[in-house]
């Protein structure tokens, strides 16, 4: 999605209305589009997931075309039969066209006895606070320790030595 097609679509969302209706029905295209793709790249047929999750053929072809108004309970039994993890979180409307605009939904999701540990160390959340003529930069690792240090007027990426030390890693301040 091009920025000014974002523009746009931010305009729209000032529509309440619109933005629940915009998202309810992106939501149930996503998870439709996902239930096909891992279906098809495990080489399994609708019955065969229908056996899986415990299901009948009609309910999966019916969820490959929408999950608008899909249960939890529903998708939990499609997760189960394709051994992979299911997340459902309350988010703000940016980090959602923020996820959409970036998703391949063809991408492998990988079952668990394929699957790696997460390099925990390398993943940093780095906040800029304007606090008038400084920023301040908090800075938040996955363990969720917490810091907040003053940053430059023009703010360089840095890692702190006190997120280093507890990651074991060396400290990236410029």
């Amino acid at each position: 999605m091009t920025y000014e097609k974002l523009k746009k679509l931010w305009a729209k969302f000032s529509d309440r209305d619109y933005r629940h209706a915009y998202l309810s029905s992106t939501i149930g295209q996503t998870l439709s589009t996902q239930i096909y793709y891992l279906r098809t790249r495990a080489e399994m047929n609708q019955y065969e997931l229908a056996e899986a999750a415990e299901m009948k053929q009609p309910r999966i072809s019916m969820l490959e075309k929408t999950c608008e108004n899909v249960s939890l309970a529903t998708l939990k039994k499609i997760a189960k039969a394709f051994d992979v993890a299911l997340i459902v979180k309350f988010v703000p409307f940016s980090q959602v066209l923020n996820e959409l605009d970036n998703e391949n939904l063809d991408k492998i999701v990988t079952k668990f006895e394929k699957d790696k540990l997460p390099n925990l160390r390398a993943t940093f959340d780095v906040g800029l606070i304007d606090q008038g003529k400084t920023w301040v930069a908090r800075i938040t690792s996955l363990n969720k320790a917490a810091i907040t240090v003053p940053a430059m007027a023009r703010p360089k990426p840095f890692i702190s030595a006190q997120i280093a030390q507890a990651h074991n890693m060396e400290s990236l301040n410029a």
